[in-house]
């Protein structure tokens, strides 16, 4: 899929070289100074998808102020080809928000987005399978020519915290977007709360009251 190697590319020139030591930064901010919870599973591979997503999507570089999108755009950082630049006018309008999973046609999937009530079907989806209609995620989402495209980086929340994550949608749909962008963010840094102590219930981490809370 072009777009997905489109940010691949954009990930692999942004992780290398001089931007070594720009990665290592970013993994503490994002996982803490004990970093990412290595295990086997498929939602080690989401949780690292995910941080990519952010460093490339959200995360000014040190010494520019820009995402390494927005450097690409703006200061031309990295050489690309007029189809990449499509891609790039798309990445820098992303629709990042929580969905909820409708439905599976073959290879395309059906989801609501929990904040503006948008459905939409994404086409010959990359990633078919863990999606649940008991649970929400995070996710990024390309309007390429009228066509919609996950990118890679997933957080598929816990299907018992979907009270808790409805009850703070409707909550910051009456604020605005920064107020909304913090609600996604504040919610992956849950998850990963979660999965970092795996001990404690999700109830003490999925709160607005002093237990644990993020």
């Amino acid at each position: 899929m072009k777009h997905l190697e489109f940010l691949d590319r954009v990930i692999g020139h942004f992780t290398s070289g001089k931007y070594s030591g720009e990665i290592q930064s970013a993994k503490i901010e994002f996982f803490g100074p004990t970093g990412a919870q290595e295990d086997d599973t498929q939602m080690f591979e989401h949780r690292i998808s995910q941080f990519l997503d952010w460093y490339i999507f959200d995360r000014d570089l040190s010494d520019l102020g820009l995402t390494p999108l927005e450097s690409i755009s703006e200061l031309k950082t990295m050489a690309i080809d007029e189809s990449e630049e499509v891609v790039l006018k798309a990445a820098l309008k992303c629709r990042h928000s929580l969905f909820e999973f409708l439905k599976m046609r073959g290879s395309d999937v059906h989801v609501k987005d929990l904040v503006t009530g948008d459905k939409l079907v994404i086409l010959e989806s990359h990633l078919t399978a863990g999606f649940n209609r008991d649970q929400f995620f995070e996710t990024r989402i390309l309007d390429l020519g009228g066509e919609s495209k996950f990118c890679r980086g997933f957080c598929f929340h816990p299907p018992e915290t979907c009270k808790y994550i409805l009850g703070e949608v409707k909550r910051v749909k009456k604020l605005g977007v920064p107020e909304q962008r913090e609600l996604i963010a504040r919610l992956s840094r849950m998850r990963r709360k979660l999965d970092q102590y795996k001990h404690i219930k999700w109830d003490y981490i999925y709160t607005n009251e002093e237990k644990m809370r993020i």
